[in-house]
């Protein structure tokens, strides 16, 4: 293969160099030695002036390991080109060359390359593999790189946090486009100033936009619904709504174990099935697993585990209490319902739980009437496909992001890469 060949295989222009490169092998690297052509016409950077002559010639080591990313080597081109002298200005400078930028030792296609892969989910770690450089070099690298701005806000606004410690806080805030799933922006707190600050930096007529306001039971949000989303329907996404119901029976069903031997099979059950008593009862599709069957260690005798709930909820009052409360909520309060039954339904559950002389439940119902006029939106206008799934998902990816990144140290790094993922 002729060596001017290889040089057009890595991207590089043949045409730029005076004499054909020499290339060696190593198990580690291949160099390619090479001489740039003289610049014709010469041009002085500073006065514009021809009147450029050779002073000297210099040597520089240029890191192209981009061009050819899934090659074991790493690719080293040792460029020998002219420093010039401007008679007219009496300056020096160095002759420009397209493969990397002035004092930069790696190449521009490194920046390219860089910038394309971390579009997607691949570790900092990955891409320094990937060009045979230093996982730091690499984060200098998209630190140069240019910041997206925040996208415009959505007709359906998520908003969610994320635990990500800043200066101002534990939690960072995400805005997400509900209907794609696109990261609108990250926002460095939760807390009600810096949200305050941040949408007052956003146009009333952008605000406007927003149709659907969707978020999780936390009051911050809501006040900054009221403040800046006037017009908008307030969703608590479906997830935030069950999680109160089934994190209740959880403290309940382990209050109810404390009161057992830790060696009875009562005990063992509650354990080990303690998901059984979180699936959805009124649900069809949970029938066939409710029906399956069973047996007693200790008797032999065979039970499905309908019969088992029963059994185990007996146990004591306030476990029964709180799974009648659950089984009305699945049963009535659903988009399939009129918007009279949910709101029946739902004002009988807060009475019932802030009736009830169990603190988790009394809880629950005050959570409920809290925020009972954003839970009827939310299953009475229509917005069964508006829930915070997407941006669960998101903090799913954010998850992913900073472990495989081996950690995302700053805020302004974080909010760059994700900005910087490639849109649904």
């Amino acid at each position: 293969m002729y060596e001017k060949s290889i040089l057009s295989l890595l991207g590089l222009d043949h045409g730029d160099f005076i004499v054909e490169p020499t290339i060696t092998y190593s198990e580690k690297e291949i160099v390619i030695y090479a001489e740039l052509k003289d610049d014709n016409p010469r041009i002085c950077p500073n006065c514009n002036s021809h009147s450029v002559i050779i002073k000297d010639k210099e040597i520089v080591k240029i890191n192209i390991s981009a061009y050819a990313s899934i090659n074991a080597q790493k690719i080293t081109l040792i460029l020998k080109k002219r420093k010039y002298h401007c008679k007219k200005c009496n300056k020096n400078f160095s002759q420009m060359n397209r493969i990397a930028q002035k004092n930069k030792y790696i190449s521009t296609s490194m920046a390219g390359y860089i910038f394309n892969e971390t579009q997607s989910l691949v570790s900092f770690s990955k891409i320094a593999r990937d060009l045979k450089i230093s996982e730091s070099t690499v984060r200098t690298i998209f630190a140069s790189l240019p910041t997206e701005g925040r996208r415009a806000l959505p007709h359906s606004l998520s908003i969610d946090e994320k635990r990500f410690t800043t200066d101002y806080g534990k939690y960072v805030c995400v805005l997400t486009n509900n209907y794609n799933g696109d990261i609108v922006d990250v926002v460095s707190s939760r807390t009600n100033d810096v949200l305050f600050e941040y949408f007052d930096s956003i146009p009333l007529k952008e605000r406007q936009n927003v149709k659907f306001f969707i978020s999780d039971m936390y009051e911050g949000y809501r006040t900054v619904k009221k403040k800046y989303f006037k017009n908008a329907v307030h969703i608590i996404d479906f997830f935030h709504i069950t999680k109160l119901f089934t994190e209740t029976i959880q403290i309940i069903r382990k209050q109810v174990m404390r009161k057992l031997d830790y060696g009875s099979e009562e005990y063992k059950f509650l354990k080990s099935k303690w998901k059984i008593f979180l699936i959805n009862p009124c649900n069809q599709n949970n029938k066939a697993i409710l029906e399956r069957t069973f047996t007693n260690s200790k008797t032999g005798e065979i039970f499905d585990f309908k019969e088992a709930i029963k059994y185990y909820l007996r146990m004591t009052p306030e476990f029964l209490e709180i799974y009648n409360i659950y089984y009305d909520f699945c049963k009535y309060i659903n988009p399939n319902n009129s918007k009279e039954k949910i709101v029946e339904t739902l004002d009988f559950i807060i009475l019932k739980s802030l009736d009830s002389c169990n603190f988790y439940i009394n809880t629950l119902g005050k959570t409920l009437f809290n925020f009972r006029e954003e839970i009827i939106n939310t299953y009475c206008n229509n917005a069964a496909y508006l829930s915070n799934a997407i941006a669960e998902s998101t903090n799913a990816k954010i998850d992913k992001l900073i472990n495989i990144s081996n950690g995302i140290r700053t805020f302004k790094t974080l909010r760059k890469r994700l900005l910087h993922l490639k849109k649904r």
